[in-house]
């Protein structure tokens, strides 16, 4: 993957062709699932057109029907919360732990929290994302980064051991902000 100048990157978007002409006037839809794992927003692969083409032939398709494209855009990363970093991924155990403290245990106790549905995650980022501002009151941050762990092992020896590296895992961009992406096009 090339990374381009000044904290932009290529980021990908897969969906159905039934989409093409919307998603090019309107921008990538905002996802408002409560398990979002990274927050609401526009979902992109960082540098992975294939994993994108893959998420359109394998989802999209099958529950929209048309064919399988790929959207290519370029996403201003400046104003990230990046939980890649570990000051960021402390600024999210910080808004946690006052969420857990606000809310009544009854609450906590109904979250889903698992490998698909990140309550506690998409709120925490949510809020975070929400309440940071710069001193001119815009927002701090306009998207979020996160590595995810996802598949099965890359490889597996006959010796029993295997690779600490899954054959889905990958770097995902959510766009909270459209004035984040650059330029978007279908490639």
């Amino acid at each position: 993957m090339s990374e381009l100048p000044n904290g932009l990157v290529w980021g990908y978007h897969g969906t159905s062709s039934v989409f093409a002409k919307k998603h090019l006037t309107e921008g990538i839809p905002v996802t408002n699932f409560s398990g979002d794992w990274l927050g609401h927003g526009a979902y992109f692969w960082e540098g992975d057109y294939d994993r994108a083409e893959e998420w359109a032939r394998l989802h999209a398709i099958t529950k929209y029907g048309g064919t399988p494209i790929v959207f290519q855009a370029v996403i201003d990363l400046n104003n990230c919360l990046d939980l890649t970093l570990i000051t960021d991924r402390r600024l999210l155990e910080e808004v946690v732990k006052e969420m857990c403290d606000e809310m009544p245990l009854e609450k906590r106790q109904r979250l889903k929290q698992n490998y698909y549905t990140r309550e506690l995650d998409c709120g925490a980022i949510n809020n975070l994302v929400q309440r940071a501002r710069k001193s001119d009151g815009s927002p701090q941050f306009t998207t979020v980064r996160g590595a995810f762990r996802e598949g099965d092992p890359v490889y597996r020896t006959s010796e029993g051991l295997e690779s600490g590296v899954c054959n889905r895992d990958h770097i995902q961009i959510n766009v909270i902000q459209n004035t984040a992406i650059h330029s978007l096009e279908i490639v």
